[in-house]
Order: C-alpha cells, then structure tokens, then sequence
C-alpha cells in the first residue's frame, strides 16, 4: 500500500530485449531518438523525486502550520488514493486503451502541483497544501503506472530493459545527489525567504527569494518537460480497448469477489492483515521521521533540511544492495529466523530515536538497517506467498489485497495520528516499534508453522 520513491521509479518501466536489425528488416522505424528520448525522460525524473523527496513535503507541511493529525491522515488518503488509482489503472491497461495525451497531463498535473504547495507554503495554509497534495499524488500514479503499461504494450521491440539496467544505480546516484542539493538550497535561502538586489540596465530590482520554492520549480520543471518528452514519443497507437464505464462494472465485481476470498481463506486473511500493520507502520513513521529530524537536530551536524537530506540519502543508496544482501540471508537462514531478524530492523529506526537521541550518525546507520529490515520481510513474505497460496491466491494478494485493506488501514492509522497530538512524537514512534514486532512476528511465526506443515 505504502510506495517509496524507489519503487515508483524502478517500476515506470518493464520491457523485453529484441533484435533490431531484424526489426528495422520489418519495416520498423528507427529506435535510436527514442532512446535518446527516454534516457533524457529518465534523468528528468530522477533529478524530480529527489528535489521533492517525502520527506521534505512533510517538513513543509509542518511549516504551513498543520498540525500533526492533519499531517498524518493526509498522508494516509495519499496512499490510499494512489493505492486504489494504481490497482485500477493496473488492470484497466491491460484490455483498455493508453491514451498518450493522458500520460502527458497526469505529468503535467504532478508539477504543476508543486507549485500550488510552495505557494500554500508562502502564505501559511494547510488546506491548500493539502490538497495540492492529493491531487500531485493523483498525477505521479497515472504518470508512472500508465507509461509503464504503454511502454509495454507499444514500444516493447525495443531495447529499453538494456538502457533501465545500465541506469539502475546511476538513476539513484542522480536521486541522491538532487537530494542533497534540495537540502542544501532549503537551508541557504530560508524559509522566510532572503531579499536579493539586481540591476540592469539603470534600474534596479529587488526580490525575495525561497529555497523551497527553487526546489519545487525543479521539480515541476523537470516533471513538465518529461511530459513533453512524452508526447514527443515516435510510437503510433492502435486499436480501442474496453470503455471504462463497462471495465469499471467488471472491476467492482472482481473486487467484492476478491474480498470474500480474502475472508474465507485463512492464509490469504493473516497475509493482508501482515501487510495492514506493515502500511500503517510506514505510514505513520514516513509521515513524522523527517518533520522530527528537523526540528530535533536542526543544531547539529549540517543542520536543518540536510540533515534529513543525507539520513534518507544514505539509505536510498543503500536501497540498491538490499535485495542482493537479502538473496544471501535467504539462503543462509530459514523463514522464521528472516521474519524475526527483518521485524526487528524495522523498529530499529524509531527505537533509535528514542533510545539513542544524542547520536544522529545512529539514526542514520539505523535508518539504512530498516531499509535493509523491509527487504527481508518483503522476501519471506514472497516465499511464504508462493508457498500458501495458489496462482489465483497469490494474484488477490500481490493485486487485490492493498484496495481490500484500505478502510483497516485508514482507520489505524487515524487512530495513531490524532494519538500523535496529544502523546507527542516520541512516544508515538515508541508505540510504532514495539507495536510491529508484537503484532507482526506471531503472524508471521503461524504462516511460517502452517507453510511447513504444509510440506510434510
């Protein structure tokens, strides 16, 4: 349910390799400008995410005068809103048509919120934030959802999965490094702004300038020419799909048949209440970290915003090893010894911000070992998965169960935020770590039981 930027941008595409040469011999046209096309989309994109990184919104959230209730449930519609867009774009794509043009506006509409939301930030309202958040979030799910059905279903005789490889870690350095030039120009120019003078030709002009509103013009900048980018595509489409009035109809009658066999099978049952506690904990968690760094430890280190800057920088670099690190846990240990391992490196993270307060190079370690704990609890869950499961099950789970666990979700995570008013961050992260190992760990522990009874 929880998405993280990584994961956005290292699904925008899946494509298969094919011959060139015995394409152009079929007549197809010449693939090599929109290569140069979607590297430049690429780049563009990398540099948008890290110039808006999560966390940065929500500093700026706060800054707007949001309370910490109205931080945390926003955040939640955000991903419930994509998680429901996401799953219907998902399955609509495969028998109804891609509109280009709605590719394009979705990227569109995703930049030019960033300017609604520096300009909510200017004049102190929460509200407009708010919603210039929600309706951002609207726009990068279609964005990336939708182009990466097109791709695959128009462009795939290309060789794009070559170009996605050899970007893979270049595209997270690129991230990375926009990362920490956000942090930097958020700290330089203040929040309240620094008054610069200019003259030109006799005259002089003064104005003031923010570093969040720099930040937010990258990325809208970069979002809009992607789109455009996108539109500029050499890809002619064919054919009509499925309306959406008669796929939507379908859809609805899939999702109330998924949910009763979601309720009737146990496995399916205690797998999506797992990934329930795992979204409310991110949830939550992403929301607060950043905003916590930043008013906690804006005195040390580089302070401010690139404190937070390199805190997830590390661990979005870290990002790129995890699942190579996780092959080898895999093989050295059983489930129930990953389960337990991953769920304690989850609460590593808030458990160090309590516990450890006075060492923010612990908080950072700690952060890149939850990073490495959601790796391990993503890879038992997925063996487990195809270990319980049939092949309609395990497409419920890995389809279906995030649209079913929404309302659970939400209310949750309600809970938790109007809970974060009154009993303060840190408890708040207190409850959030030994809630997920408490809660998660005898699930897991039972999936695991049933799963090698099941081979016996």
């Amino acid at each position: 349910m929880v998405r993280s930027v990584t994961e956005e941008v290292d699904e925008l595409i899946e494509s298969r390799e094919a011959d060139v040469s015995k394409a152009k011999r079929a007549g197809q046209h010449d693939s090599s400008k929109d290569t140069r096309r979607l590297k430049k989309k690429l780049f563009l994109d990398r540099v948008g995410y890290g110039f808006a990184a999560t966390q940065f919104i929500n500093i700026l959230f706060y800054l707007t005068g949001a309370s910490f209730f109205l931080i945390g449930i926003v955040n939640a519609f955000k991903s419930s809103l994509s998680t429901l867009l996401s799953s219907f774009l998902k399955e609509y794509s495969k028998e109804g048509f891609i509109s280009r043009r709605v590719i394009t506006f979705s990227g569109l509409l995703f930049g030019f919120s960033f300017l609604f939301m520096a300009f909510a930030v200017s004049i102190k309202s929460p509200a407009l934030f708010a919603i210039s958040l929600l309706v951002g979030s609207l726009g990068i799910v279609s964005y990336g959802d939708l182009f990466r059905q097109f791709i695959n279903s128009e462009i795939k005789k290309q060789k794009f999965s070559l170009i996605l490889s050899r970007f893979a870690f270049f595209g997270l350095l690129i991230t990375t490094i926009s990362l920490l030039l956000a942090g930097y120009l958020m700290d330089a120019v203040p929040i309240t702004g620094q008054q610069f003078t200019l003259q030109l030709f006799g005259n002089v002009f003064s104005f003031r300038l923010y570093g969040y509103l720099i930040a937010f013009e990258v990325t809208a900048l970069a979002f809009i020419l992607s789109s455009y980018i996108i539109s500029k595509l050499d890809i002619n489409v064919e054919g009509k799909g499925k309306k959406v009035k008669q796929f939507f109809l379908e859809y609805m009658h899939n999702f109330f048949s998924n949910t009763k066999r979601v309720l009737s099978n146990k496995y399916l049952f205690l797998l999506s209440f797992a990934s329930i506690i795992l979204a409310v904990f991110y949830s939550v968690l992403n929301s607060y970290m950043g905003i916590h760094i930043f008013r906690e430890y804006s005195h040390i280190f580089l302070g401010g915003f690139l404190n937070v800057a390199v805190m997830y920088g590390a661990a979005l670099l870290f990002s790129f090893f995890a699942p190579l690190m996780t092959s080898k846990f895999r093989r050295a240990l059983g489930l129930a010894p990953m389960f337990v391992f991953g769920s304690l490196l989850l609460a590593f993270l808030p458990l160090t911000v309590v516990y450890n307060p006075n060492n923010f190079y612990a908080i950072i370690v700690a952060n890149v070992l939850s990073v490495f704990g959601a790796a391990i609890i993503g890879s038992a869950q997925g063996l487990i998965a195809n270990r319980l499961l049939n092949d309609v099950d395990k497409s419920v789970f890995y389809v279906s169960s995030g649209m079913i666990t929404i309302i659970p979700f939400l209310i949750l995570v309600g809970i938790l935020v109007w809970l974060s008013d009154i009993i303060g961050l840190l408890a708040l992260f207190e409850y959030l770590a030994y809630g997920v190992v408490i809660l998660l760990l005898p699930l897991y522990l039972l999936l695991v039981f049933w799963s090698t009874k099941a081979k016996l």
